[in-house]
């Protein structure tokens, strides 16, 4: 128990105050008028129970000086020596000993644990909770409001890693479950070949539609037939025609080469002279022929018959078609076939480092240049050849009916072989190399590019992941610590919420039920209170709910339904509840302070407040009430001072600090008339010579007031004059005649302006007064 404030410097009032030799008791009231100090020491007591000092530093002396704030208090554990606790250099020197616990109530109590500006808040529930559950229960919610913190941040800080660290890897589970790979460079080494890879098939890609459009290698062909059309003209030389009238043939060759200065060409002119004859005159002069001109002519008819006609023009016609075949056997087209491949011979760079390509771009080169020499032999050779089948067929149209020699066709017939089997070779080179040409399109197809692309993003994705996996692997180290850490959180906390819940069940049950009964007992009957509970944030909380006559109140409209004295009453009732259901060891040890439990405004529920700090006191080490309402102090004092010794202190103000002092609880609880009474006894009997010579008249007065106070109510004496009054006391028989007479002469010595008796010396006054008090207490009697 608190067995002495040795001392309190330089805090608030108490400058300077040494109250050591006031002892504090089991029950002590500390009375203490406002300003005085009172509230001081409730901030003294609260800060040693909380160890927060913001408090003390804030009630620093005002004005101060250079002097330290300092406390000293001295307990008394049951059984050994006073232990000092001492507030020094802006914090608690020691703790309370281990024997004693120390529980407060003070407005700090009612703002900290139940309202602030009238409401329940989240802080307020917090402190309720923490209050109700106790240390233990404390130390267990404290654990968990940890872990959940713990939780809270290692939430935030992997949130962190992942957004700052892992924000561009997908299923971040499996990468960090992933080893990492040993040889960094090896990694380093494929995805530097793989992005070359791609920036190759992305420039693929966008070409191509360009590669694709290119040319590839179209075959070539020797479209003539040039051997067969020597052979069709050779026989169309070689075609002879023997006439039905051999000797008219004779005839007219005779007479061609006895007539004619040259035979070539003459039969063609005959020919033609034949075609004009009209009947037997002369197709120019139109003279009628002679005997002998019809006779030639006759011949002539004879030798040119319609099977002649047939014969020359059939010969003619194939002449004709075997010559335009064979001029028309150019080299041109083949040489404009092979420059265009030669186009596609240099549009594919990209094969160029393909040997099987390469060879066959030699073969064809090399086929190529043999096509273009043996095209110039074939240039070299037609056109002599042409000119002599040109002499012939003009000699064999003069004379087709005789047979020509036939033209020497073998060696262009030889080049012409040469030329077809050069073609044949380099078509097959030409489709190998489109076969190659094609498997490369197919491979730069947007399609195909597309899909290995794809591939390549994603190998190198892999790739790239490796390479991450193995430069994070301390930030990897430290999330997979971090998951590890909160998948234990999240296992603990429940089951730790769980135990905690099935713990305090018992108890929260018993609590409410005392704090529902308090509550009622200090007045607020129409309310019932239950348990409410917040899972929110990282402290489990437990709240109060609120029932007015069987209606649930909101939170909001608490400050509509409590008024100020209800509020009061329960902040109270929560402590009481909490001090009661304490176990019976700790309760034991229980110091109690209580700042002015019971106000001017608290008069209705003051009676039962004070039996229920009598009964506290019962199973408590000590109760401390500190209260500047002296008419509570008295009530209680009145009721109980005979039932349990009690300490009355108060704080009394001298010059520069407040300072503590015992009071005579007697002389406390006394009222007005009675405190005169024993002042004039004091006086009387020598104790003080300081005296008023009005405190006798007044005390003469309310004496007569209190003593005939039922006569005076029965018969309607209500004069305010004194003298009046002893006469109706007097008429009504309430008083003899010889006890007015006495207390009229009284009333004339004690009347303020015959106070001449109080100029006199003091053992004179002391007389009068003696005399005075003996008429009261022995004369002033009822008739």
């Amino acid at each position: 128990m608190l067995k002495r404030i040795k001392s309190i410097q330089n805090v608030g009032k108490f400058k300077s105050c040494k109250p050591a030799a006031v002892e504090f008791g089991r029950i002590t009231f500390i009375y203490g008028l406002n300003t005085y100090g009172k509230s001081t020491l409730g901030d003294i007591f609260s800060s040693l129970r909380t160890g927060k000092t913001s408090a003390i530093k804030a009630r620093k002396t005002i004005p101060g000086d250079d002097s330290k704030q300092e406390i000293t208090l001295s307990f008394l554990p049951e059984g050994k020596n006073e232990i000092n606790v001492v507030y020094s250099s802006d914090s608690w020197q020691n703790k309370l000993p281990a024997e004693v616990n120390l529980h407060v109530f003070d407005d700090g109590f009612y703002h900290d644990n139940l309202f602030s500006a009238r409401q329940f808040t989240r802080a307020t529930k917090e402190a309720f909770s923490s209050f109700v559950l106790g240390e233990k229960g404390v130390s267990k919610a404290q654990e968990i409001s940890e872990k959940n913190k713990r939780k809270g941040d290692l939430t935030r800080e992997a949130g962190k890693l992942k957004k700052n660290v892992f924000n561009e890897i997908p299923d971040l589970a499996e990468f960090l479950n992933s080893a990492p790979e040993a040889n960094l460079s090896e990694l380093e080494s494929k995805i530097a070949l793989l992005r070359t890879e791609y920036v190759e098939l992305r420039k693929q890609k966008s070409t191509s539609a360009k590669i694709l459009s290119r040319k590839e290698f179209r075959s070539i062909n020797w479209h003539n037939e040039a051997g067969v059309e020597l052979d069709a003209l050779n026989v169309a030389l070689g075609s002879s025609l023997k006439p039905h009238h051999e000797a008219a043939r004779n005839a007219v060759a005779e007479h061609i080469i006895n007539h004619f200065p040259t035979d070539r060409g003459a039969e063609a002119w005959l020919r033609q002279g034949l075609s004009y004859r009209k009947g037997e005159n002369c197709q120019f002069c139109g003279q009628y022929l002679t005997i002998e001109a019809l006779d030639l002519l006759s011949l002539y008819e004879q030798t040119f018959d319609a099977s002649y006609k047939d014969n020359a023009s059939d010969i003619s016609q194939r002449l004709s078609a075997a010559q335009t075949k064979l001029k028309r056997a150019l080299t041109d087209s083949l040489r404009l076939e092979l420059e265009r491949n030669k186009e596609a011979i240099v549009s594919y760079p990209e094969l160029e480092g393909g040997e099987y390509f390469i060879k066959l771009v030699e073969l064809l080169c090399k086929v190529s240049d043999d096509l273009y020499e043996t095209l110039h032999r074939w240039d070299t050779k037609l056109q002599p050849l042409l000119e002599e089948i040109s002499n012939l067929i003009k000699r064999k149209r003069e004379v087709p009916q005789d047979p020509l020699p036939p033209v020497d066709g073998d060696e262009i017939a030889s080049i012409e072989a040469n030329l077809k089997y050069l073609c044949e070779r380099y078509n097959t080179l030409a489709l190998d190399l489109n076969l190659v040409i094609a498997n490369f399109k197919e491979q730069i197809n947007a399609q195909t590019i597309d899909g290995k692309i794809a591939n390549k993003e994603i190998e190198g994705k892999l790739i790239e992941r490796k390479i991450l996996r193995v430069k994070r692997r301390d930030q990897c180290d430290e999330i997979i610590a971090i998951n590890k850490e909160l998948e234990r959180l999240r296992a603990e906390i429940p089951r730790m919420n769980n135990e905690l819940r099935e713990e305090q069940s018992d108890f929260l049950k018993s609590y409410y039920l005392n704090l529902n009964r308090h509550f009622s007992r200090f007045g607020s009957e129409d309310f019932e209170l239950s348990k409410g509970e917040d899972i929110s944030g990282h402290t489990p909380v437990f709240y109060l709910r609120v029932k007015f006559r069987g209606f649930e109140v909101s939170e909001k409209n608490l400050e509509q339904i409590f008024s100020e004295s209800d509020r009061r009453a329960l902040a109270l009732s929560v402590f009481w509840a909490g001090v009661t259901c304490l176990d019976e060891a700790e309760r034991k040890n229980a110091v109690v302070v209580l700042d002015d439990p019971i106000t001017s405004f608290d008069c209705n529920r003051m009676s039962l407040a004070h039996q229920e700090i009598y009964d506290l006191s019962l199973t408590t080490r000590q109760i401390i009430v500190l209260s500047h309402y002296d008419q509570a102090v008295t009530a209680y004092l009145n009721v109980f001072k005979n039932q349990a010794a009690v300490r009355l202190l108060s704080i009394v103000k001298n010059k520069s600090s407040s300072d503590l002092e015992v009071l005579d609880i007697d002389s406390f609880v006394s009222g007005e008339h009675e405190k005169k009474r024993e002042l004039i006894f004091k006086f009387i009997y020598g104790e003080t010579n300081s005296h008023s010579a009005g405190d006798l008249r007044v005390f003469f007065e309310q004496e007569i007031s209190f003593r005939f106070a039922q006569q005076i109510k029965a018969t309607n004496i209500f004069e305010p004059n004194l003298s009046d009054r002893i006469n109706r006391l007097r008429d009504n028989g309430v008083i003899s005649m010889q006890v007015a007479q006495e207390a009229d002469k009284w009333r004339l010595v004690l009347n303020p302006t015959h106070h001449t008796w109080q100029d006199n010396n003091v053992e004179d006054q002391r007389s009068v007064a003696r005399q005075f008090m003996d008429f009261v207490f022995k004369e002033l009697v009822p008739a």
